[in-house]
């Protein structure tokens, strides 16, 4: 790992957190200026050093222009002199990164507290931040850059790869004489619980599943069968919740009765607003050996919160049912698409790029667009090749989308962000043009320390995600 010199800084509020973003190291370029207002001593006339670049991305993502004159804050968070001081030394952390001296952000600082308008400051929160600055100033000084053009995306032709929203049927349809067997030893199963089920508790012949649903519990794969067994229900009960728990086995197999030796251990479990659910969604042989794998989706819900989902391939290996190697470390897969249309199921991963802002209940997540696991014929998967690009690529003309395929704010901010950084824009220079823009310039740049300003997200949430490289090889596409 490239070690780069600390940047000491707290940048965000406990109202809106943004998840800790990979930054990785990359080279920057010189330090020019377009603006003809700009003096030339904030030009910058040699190169950034490359290993300071991630401090740098996220001290412009908090500091993309330098503050005003007065240091006053735009967005004042909270009544107490905690809060106060809070938005104070930020005001004042960026004014030193911009090249003003301590001396002056503290006459700055200090003519606030005189302010007659609501928005005064008492000594006490200058002298603290003030305090907090002197201990723990910016390691690096920023300097303007060149404010480029956000790049535009070709479409593809009409014959090419589908959106990367178009994600492969969720399950076959096929008949099976055998998975009806297996479905109906689950039954029992269930049954045998529910004699014991009260009142609107969550009763286990709900979960125990046929494939009507499209999330089915087996699914035939030439004269054998992937499936999920159920074999022990249990209900449990802490205060007033009651906790339905079933588990089981995924095994590939060729007749019923018990799972054969080497079966995989698969568990769920339900509440009334609550649930952990396992399906087969497809079999497919991805590495041509003759005896087809399983894709099986893992998901989580709660009531009015949304929920999670993840996909995962199996195999049998030595008898025993165990991971695909090869698509093991795709942790984040979430869907299959035939992205080339060669015959072979490529894995959908969830998009590197995104953030939760503050907003809802629990904060609403915006993210960019997919990325691609693409198979190959040996077995193996590239996130890194011409078709998982292409995947992107093809993406990111949802940016030219209108009407009901329109991207909206902040989505659309999001995948601007991604489609720049995959076409190659630098970390730095994209903060530049997204803070350029109507729509951003005038957001608050971090989050207040008390969201009482009901800020959704600020700047800085948008910005840190220039840091996320793609994870193909980039290519600048001219402008």
């Amino acid at each position: 790992m490239t070690s780069v010199r600390p940047l000491v800084v707290v940048l965000v509020g406990a109202a809106c957190t943004p998840r800790p973003v990979p930054v990785a190291p990359t080279a920057v370029p010189a330090v020019v200026t377009r603006d003809a207002g700009v003096a030339a001593a904030d030009v910058a006339s040699t190169p950034l050093d490359p290993a300071e670049a991630p401090a740098r991305i996220e001290l412009r993502a908090l500091c993309p222009e330098p503050p005003e004159a007065s240091l006053m804050p735009a967005v004042v968070g909270g009544t107490d002199d905690a809060a106060r001081s809070e938005s104070l030394r930020k005001e004042g952390f960026c004014a030193l990164a911009w090249g003003r001296t301590m001396d002056d952000v503290a006459h700055a600082l200090r003519a606030l507290v005189g302010d007659a308008s609501d928005r005064s400051f008492s000594p006490t929160s200058v002298e603290v931040a003030l305090g907090a600055l002197r201990r723990a100033p910016p390691s690096l000084t920023l300097r303007r850059i060149a404010v480029e053009p956000l790049p535009a995306f070709p479409h593809a032709p009409a014959n090419g790869p589908p959106y990367a929203d178009q994600f492969a049927p969720a399950r076959e349809a096929t008949a099976s004489p055998l998975c009806a067997r297996i479905h109906a030893a689950s039954v029992r199963v269930a049954d045998a619980v529910n004699r014991r089920v009260h009142g609107d508790e969550p009763r286990a012949t709900a979960r125990v599943d046929d494939g009507s649903d499209g999330a089915p519990d087996c699914l035939a794969a030439g004269g054998a069968v992937w499936a999920l067994s159920w074999t022990h229900a249990s209900l449990a009960t802490d205060h007033d919740t009651t906790t339905l728990g079933v588990t089981g086995t995924l095994s590939l197999r060729t007749t019923p009765g018990p799972a054969p030796a080497g079966a995989f251990a698969v568990t769920e479990s339900f509440t009334g607003y609550t649930g952990e659910t396992v399906s087969v969604e497809r079999v497919a042989d991805w590495d041509g050996d003759g005896r087809p794998e399983a894709a099986v989706r893992f998901s989580t819900w709660a009531h009015e919160e949304g929920g999670s989902t993840r996909l995962a391939l199996f195999t049998v290996h030595d008898g025993a049912v165990v991971p695909y190697a090869p698509a093991d470390r795709f942790a984040t897969a979430i869907g299959l698409a035939d992205a080339d249309r060669d015959g072979r199921m490529d894995l959908v991963l969830r998009s590197p790029w995104f953030f939760t802002d503050g907003c809802g209940m629990d904060g609403i997540q915006h993210e960019g667009p997919t990325a691609l696991a693409h198979a190959l014929p040996d077995g193996t998967f590239s996130a890194t090749d011409d078709v998982a690009r292409a995947w992107v690529f093809r993406a990111c003309e949802r940016l030219d989308a209108t009407g009901d395929d329109a991207l909206q704010p902040p989505d659309r901010a999001v995948f601007q962000v991604a489609c720049a950084r995959s076409s190659g824009m630098e970390p730095e220079a994209l903060i530049a043009a997204m803070r350029a823009d109507p729509e951003h310039v005038h957001r608050p740049r971090a989050q207040p320390p008390e969201n009482d300003q009901e800020v959704c997200y600020p700047f800085q949430d948008l910005a840190m995600l220039a840091g996320v490289a793609p994870p193909f090889e980039v290519r600048r596409v001219a402008r």
